[in-house]
This record gives structure tokens, sequence and C-alpha cells, in this order.
């Protein structure tokens, strides 16, 4: 493979990884709160400066090395603020390093078409994929343990040279820096793959004492601010009594949960099994070395005392190299045949995952796998092509003995699936696990200034977006306060309120669940906007919230907001009657001279309120204009014909008829003819009436929580229908001019 080819490869690869990793980084809500304890650390060196030892609810940090939270803190600088999708950067670029460093270690052994197929392979991995694109320190790690291994194949190479030496301990290190001792698998894999290929006696040729002297010098930054700092807590709670006993917390069997790697591998574990009976026939040293670095790494994570499916990823860049070379050199080897029977196992793999997918039993999936289980048809079928492409692109290269396009279909094929699970579960992820409504209506409810209360053990997920203090309560304290009448909030789990509940004063309610439905979850995170406008505009300001007929806890998160601040309204309709009666609802109770309305599902930006108050003095009406929608592609390009098909009948020059966010005097509100579906038709009923009517681009943000109410089938007919209707009352709209004339004088 000449230059060029061979980096064309591997910008190819590495786009294909980034692609498949990025995708989905930061755009699902925060849930695991170890993702949130670098994020709130990193939050706390911006705030504070303390690069060294920030603090975690107000205590100094001394768990982890600094090196993963303050890459989070150097990628949020350039914006100020430590975000989701910030705190993912690290980690991503982490994941499209271990992929690079497969496509070398590959490239330099057996040659550039291996390192593209095993860095193919590693970043078509489902395990890599489900972890890698997490703000999760693991990532990293797993990036220094592989270049540490480049390292140091470069140093067996090179004669155990100082030099590529050096390298693979400034690895090591930084591997340790990233989280601490889970880093030393690098280095205890390094002597035990040397000594198992090339003997133990080499083991003096790694030059120890070099080692050594690099690794202290390097980890200074670490454990010399921790000593210095906080020498006896460092020692005493950290390294003997957090690092000291995670080994010893379960039991001998609980080990072999890290046997889960053959179905966080698939499906390459598959070519594995046909890879081992051609290795004992064609023996290789530097597949060996692979294998036992490998193998030791995979041994070591057993050992952990709790097993979390993010320490496995350490693992995948090995059987990725091994399945490459199997997939690249077999064929020209004697392992035809167990690659033509591992094709055709990964083609019936591929058919019953697309037959369960199309079965129910797909959807009885819960928990934490839920969201990745496609929800839409259109999903499900595209998913379902792609695994019965992939089944026939695997049969027809076994057939015709074209291994290598074999893999490279398999590859893509589950490439692109993770592609679309990329792009579409984060959005269900939000839908059932999102903490932000929570913490938001717990900050709503808590006096300024004040600590958010949490019982018991509650995640650091709730500290990163309640952005203010939390404190602790124990049994006897939740329970005492639990006891008088309900005063602020206090964050639970579920099960401890149904536990507590019988000793609750009747108050006490559920304002906030996790998961809710309707536009429960999406009005505490509204409410905390709105109150930065209603700062701007007169204390006699209103907020008035109509009620459609909700079925989850939004009534009783407006009524806890009723008795914490009198401007909040709440207007009940007996029952769901849509978006019309809603609005016409509101409009006709509103008491002030200025009327400014605005769906709660939060697409709406409440902080372009005052840019359409700024045009009330020159104009009767302010409407928003999305200029750049945020919804599926069906549904922007259905509202671009309906209001282009509007604009013509009608001829209001109105560019976004049905946007919620307007801003209007009392005056306009009184000329307007309200009927079923009248909603979509405001801007063009204002100036029926003759108000001067601006229209002003708007921020549109995509949807958060649930699904809209409305879509191409349930409006399309009855707009045309209401379209024609007004174009009637425009056309039978009373002109006339009149004057009262005085009495004759004479």
């Amino acid at each position: 493979m000449s230059a060029l080819r061979s980096r064309l490869a591997l910008v190819a690869v590495l786009a294909f990884a980034a692609l498949v990793v990025g995708l989905p980084a930061g755009r699902a809500p925060l849930w695991d709160p170890n993702e949130a304890r670098y994020m709130l650390l990193a939050r706390d060196i911006l705030d504070s400066g303390r690069w060294l030892i920030p603090d975690l609810r107000g205590v100094p940090y001394l768990n982890k090395p600094q090196l993963f939270f303050w890459s989070v803190a150097v990628a949020s600088l350039p914006g100020g603020e430590v975000t989701e999708w910030t705190a993912a950067l690290p980690a991503v670029l982490s994941s499209i390093a271990t992929v690079a460093a497969a496509f070398a270690i590959g490239a330099r052994i057996w040659g550039m078409g291996t390192g593209a197929m095993s860095a193919l392979v590693l970043a078509s991995t489902i395990g890599f994929f489900a972890i890698g694109h997490h703000g999760q320190s693991d990532v990293m790690v797993t990036a220094w343990t592989w270049w540490a291994f480049y390292g140091l194949v470069v140093a067996r190479r090179a004669g155990y040279t100082a030099l590529p030496l050096i390298a693979y301990y400034a690895c090591v290190a930084a591997a340790i820096m990233s989280k601490g001792p889970m880093g030393l698998i690098a280095l205890v894999g390094g002597f035990v793959a040397i000594g198992a290929t090339d003997g133990w006696r080499t083991l003096i040729r790694l030059r120890p004492v070099l080692g050594l002297a690099v690794i202290a010098v390097l980890l200074a930054p670490w454990y010399g601010t921790y000593l210095v700092g906080h020498g006896s807590e460092f020692v005493g709670d950290t390294v003997v009594g957090h690092y000291g006993s995670w080994a010893f917390r379960r039991g001998a069997l609980a080990r072999l949960e890290s046997l889960w790697v053959f179905a966080y591998a698939l499906p390459w574990t598959i070519f594995l099994v046909g890879a081992a009976t051609w290795w004992r026939r064609l023996p290789d040293a530097e597949r060996r070395l692979i294998a036992a670095w490998t193998l030791t790494i995979w041994l070591l994570i057993g050992l952990s005392g709790i097993h979390r499916g993010r320490y496995l990823i350490p693992i995948y860049p090995g059987l990725a190299l091994l399945v490459g070379e199997f997939l690249t050199r077999a064929a020209a080897r004697g392992g035809g045949r167990a690659l033509r029977g591992a094709l055709f196992a990964v083609a019936g793999l591929a058919v019953v995952v697309a037959a369960f997918a199309l079965s129910p039993a797909a959807r009885l999936i819960g928990g934490e796998g839920r969201p990745w289980v496609p929800d839409s048809r259109a999903e499900i079928a595209l998913i379902v092509v792609l695994l019965t492409a992939t089944a026939l692109g695997a049969v027809v290269a076994a057939r015709r003995e074209a291994f290598v396009r074999g893999g490279l279909v398999v590859a893509l094929g589950v490439g692109a699936i993770l592609v679309i699970e990329g792009a579409r579960y984060p959005a269900r992820f939000a839908r059932d696990f999102d903490v932000r409504p929570i913490a938001a209506a717990a900050s709503a409810l808590t006096p300024p200034g004040a600590a958010v209360r949490v019982y018991p053990d509650i995640w650091l997920t709730y500290d990163f977006y309640l952005r203010r203090p939390v404190v602790e309560l124990d049994r006897t304290r939740v329970e005492q306060l639990l006891a008088g009448p309900a005063s602020g909030a206090v964050i639970m789990s579920r099960k401890s309120w149904t536990g507590l509940q019988p000793l609750a004063h009747p108050s006490w309610r559920i304002v906030a669940a996790l998961p809710v439905f309707n536009e429960a979850q999406s009005l505490p995170v509204l409410w905390e906007e709105l109150q930065a406008v209603l700062k701007t505009v007169e204390d006699s300001a209103e907020v008035i919230v109509v009620d459609d007929g909700s079925t989850d806890s939004s009534v009783e998160f407006v009524r806890l907001l009723q008795a914490t601040d009198t401007r909040v309204r709440l207007i009940r309709l007996a029952a769901n009657r849509g978006l019309s009666s809603a609005l016409a609802a509101g409009l006709r109770a509103v008491r002030g001279r200025i009327v400014v309305t605005l769906d709660s599902d939060l697409q709406s930006d409440p902080g372009d309120i005052p840019l359409l108050l700024a045009q009330l003095d020159r104009w009767d009406a302010a409407c928003g204009w999305r200029q750049a929608r945020r919804d599926p592609w069906l549904k922007r390009m259905s509202s671009r014909i309906a209001n282009t098909v509007r604009g013509a009948v009608l001829g209001d020059q109105v560019r976004d008829s049905a946007c919620s966010l307007r801003a209007m005097h009392r005056r306009c509100v009184d000329s307007l003819q309200f009927f079923d579906g009248f909603h979509r038709f405001v801007p063009a009923l204002l100036r029926q009436a003759g108000h001067r009517v601006i229209v002003v681009p708007v921020n549109h943000r995509p949807r958060r929580f649930g699904v809209s109410n409305y879509g191409v089938r349930n409006r399309a007919w009855r707009g045309v229908v209401d379209l024609f209707g007004v174009r009637w009352l425009q056309a039978r709209r009373l002109r006339y001019e009149a004057r009262e004339e005085p009495p004759d004088a004479s």
C-alpha cells in the first residue's frame, strides 16, 4: 500500500470512528454520577481556579488524579462553562486516539491493511461505542494504555533502546494520571506480555529503574500535591481505604462478570472463535504479545471490586487487533475455512437480531437498556434493512472467499447501525432518564441562596444541574422534616419516598418524578428560564399557566409555584380541548396591557421575549419567526409548504404563522376571533383586524421531552379547511368609513 493510500486509509478510518462516537456525544442528559463527578470538578476549577485540588460538595477531592478533569476544564474554557458536550469531548478524542493506536499497531506489525481493518473493527464494536462517547476517564485510560503498547512494540523491535521505552513509561504515567491505579494495567500488561513472549529474563531489558523514574516524575502533580495539601487523608482514606480495599469488595464468582466482554464485543467475538483454530496451526510471536497483553488486562479488570461495563473498554482494542489480523492474513495461510464459517455465523446472527427487532420481545427490554431499543417504524425498518444487507454481504463474501471484503461489509453495516443509534437514542434516554426537571423543580422551590436538601446519598448528577449547594439529610432529619407541613423541596429516590410517605405530612407531594409525561418535565425548566426574563419587566407582571387536561404532575408543580410566587395564575380546562382552546382561555384571562404567549415544550426560548417587547413601541404585535427550525425534516417541510400556501391564499406576508412566541398589546386580544384552529392564523387575524404586525426572527430549540402532539397527519386537512375559513372571513370583512355628524346648528 502506497504512502498516499495509507494516509487516506487512516483519514477514512478516523473519520468513521469520529462519526460513530462523536454523533451522540453530549446530546443525552447526565445520568451516571461518575460522569457528573468530573464535570463538577471541572466546574470548580473554572469557578475557583483550584486546578491542583478542586472541591466536590465543598470537600477537597483526592480519590482520582487530575488529568481527565483537567481536560474537561480545558475543553470548557472557550465557552466558559462546563456542558454535556465539553465533558464528552476529551472522551471522544480519546476514543479516536485509541482507534488510531489500533491502526498504528496493526500497521507496524502486519501492514497497513491489517491496521485499517483492526481500526474499523474497533470503531464498530458495540461496547466501545457505548462507552466511547461518554465523559468517562476509562476512555482516556484506554487510549494511553494502547499507545503505551505501541511504544513497547517499537522498543522491542529497536532492541529496547531508551527513547521508545521512555515513551512507553510516559504513556503508562499518563494512564495512571487519568484514573489512578487502573492505569497500572499498562505497566503490568507490558511486563507480562514481554515475559510470556520473549522469556522472563528479558524483563531486565525493559529498564525498570528508568521506568520508575519516568513514572515518578510525571505523577508528581498527583501524589505530590495531594500529599503536601492533605497527606493524612490521601494516604489513609484514598490509598489505604479506597484503593487498598477495592479488590476485596466482591466474592470470587462475581468476578466472572468480566466475561460480558464476549457479548459487548459482538459480532467480532464470533471471528475470535474461528481464529482460535487457525492460531494453533500458525503460531506468531507478535500475535502472542498482543494476546498476552490483552489477557493480562482482562484478568486485572476482572479483579475489580465492582463490575461496570465501562471497565472493559481497554480490552476491545486487543480483540480488534486479533480479529483484524485473522481477517486480513488467515486466507493466505490456511485459515479460509475458519473465515468462511465465521462469516456465515455473523450472517446468521444478523438475521436473528433482525427478527428480534421486529418481534414484540424487543419492547420488553427495560431499565437502562430501553433507550437503545428503536421505537419508530422507520428506524426499525432501516435497521432491519441494514442487518439483512449485512447478512447477505457476509454470505456472498464467504462464498467468493473475499474475506477482507466480508470484514468491511460487517464493519460498515454495524457502524451504520451504531450511527443510527447515536442519532436516535439520546432523545429516548432523555425521555426515560432525565434528572433536569427534578433538579429544576427543586431549585425553583428552594429559597434563593439556600441549599437543596437530598436524601439519602443522591447522585452527583443532581448537583451538576442544580448549580447550588446540596445538603444531605440523614434518616432522623428527613423524618423530622417530612413530619411537618411541606416547605421547599427534598430530592430522594422513589423507593425512599415509598417508605417515608406514611410518615409524611399530607401536604408533601411528588412534584417531579423520573420518568414523567405531558409537560411536567418541561415546566420546571421553563419556570427557571422565565425567572431571568421576569426580573427585567415590571413588578405587576403575571404568569398564566393553562392546563389542558394534564394527567401527570404538572398541576401539582404549578400549585407549588403559586405558593411561592404570587405572580403565577393557574387556569384549568375541564378536559383536554387542544391548543386553540387553551390559548383562548389564557388570552381571555389576561389583565395586563401587554400580552406574551409561548408553549411550554421549551422549543421557544424565553430569552427572546425582550426582543419582541422592544418592538411594541412602534407596532401593535410582534410575532416570532423560527428562522432555523429544529424539528424533524418532515415537520419542517410540511410547515414550509403550509406557510407558502397560506401566504398565497391570505397574502399576509408572514413567514411562520404558527410560532407560539408572540407579544402584543391588550387591544389586539380584544379583536381576535376565537375558533378551533385560530392559533395557526394569529398574525393574519391581527392584520385582518387592522393591527400593525412585525415578524421577528427568534431562536428555536430541539424538543427535549416527549413528542409533539401535532403531526402532519392530524393537522394537514384541518389546516386546509381552516385556511379557507379564514380566507372567507377575510373576504367578508366589512369595509366602511363612518363618522358621527353633530346636530345641525341651523
